[in-house]
């Protein structure tokens, strides 16, 4: 019982309902109720996923690899004047020395045949397919997304990319790695302790109320540090764009962002 509980624990106990932004618990949610799960985090509750990024990629490869390059077009046009050419070959090889009263027939059937079977298109028909089939599978697996076959083609054309920085050739995700603090009046331990035990509180918080990139990093770092963030006692929450946010916590004025957020304080 307790190993049950201890695997229950580990569901989200809110959820987002999608239509209004607004959290409540998971079990004040009704049937048809369409709630908003956000990239990293845990489903809350079983369901049916009405939406998603995933089933859109799922979709985009299964299309890719039913399509066709240029390549495999070409092949099955030559391949309707081919295949007959070749049954027609192998056709003669045993009905004109049948004509002509040839000896030895057996040895006729048996050049037909391998005519026949070796000129058979089926290596030129399947070997493409199959090779772009394969890539694409392990390109959707390693994580990059072809639209089709004939991009993968272009693939060997490409002489320059050009690539999306952060999270196409990064992860896209933010850490905080430290913290420094340039008002030169303190000593080293008082800095530590008020960075520890106040403003670590007071920016995590203020933060928390942000959507920005960097907000899951301040946060994570703050939490490291026994940093319990109280976005629910964070007032007059303001974002600047271009330059930061700005929140009210325990009666004090908070500014986080760049050096024009500072003409504000």
């Amino acid at each position: 019982m307790i190993d049950m509980q201890s695997l229950m624990s580990l569901a989200p106990q809110k959820a987002v309902i999608a239509e209004t932004g607004e959290e409540v618990e998971v079990d004040e949610l009704k049937i048809n109720t369409v709630i908003a799960v956000k990239a990293g985090e845990t489903i809350p509750i079983d369901g049916v996923v009405v939406d998603g990024k995933l089933e859109t990629m799922a979709k985009l490869v299964e299309e890719a690899q039913n399509s066709k390059t240029e390549t495999q077009r070409f092949i099955d046009e030559c391949s309707k004047y081919y295949t007959p050419a070749i049954i027609l070959i192998s056709l003669c090889f045993v009905v004109i020395p049948f004509a002509l009263k040839v000896h030895n027939m057996k040895h006729w059937l048996h050049l037909a045949l391998v005519v026949l079977v070796s000129a058979c298109p089926c290596g030129l028909i399947l070997s493409t397919p199959v090779a772009t089939f394969c890539a694409l599978t392990k390109a959707a697996t390693s994580g990059l997304l072809i639209k089709g076959d004939d991009y993968l083609e272009t693939l060997a054309k490409i002489k320059t990319v050009a690539f999306d920085k952060t999270g196409t050739i990064t992860r896209g995700e933010f850490h905080s790695h430290g913290f420094q603090v340039t008002l030169q009046r303190y000593k080293p331990a008082q800095l530590a302790l008020l960075f520890w035990n106040v403003t670590s509180v007071r920016v995590s918080s203020v933060e928390s109320k942000s959507s920005h990139p960097m907000t899951a990093a301040l946060v994570d770092y703050a939490k490291s540090v026994s940093a319990e963030p109280k976005p629910e006692s964070v007032e007059d929450y303001q974002n600047f764009p271009g330059e930061g946010i700005h929140g009210k916590i325990d009666g004090k004025e908070v500014y986080i962002g760049n050096k024009r957020i500072a003409s504000r304080a």
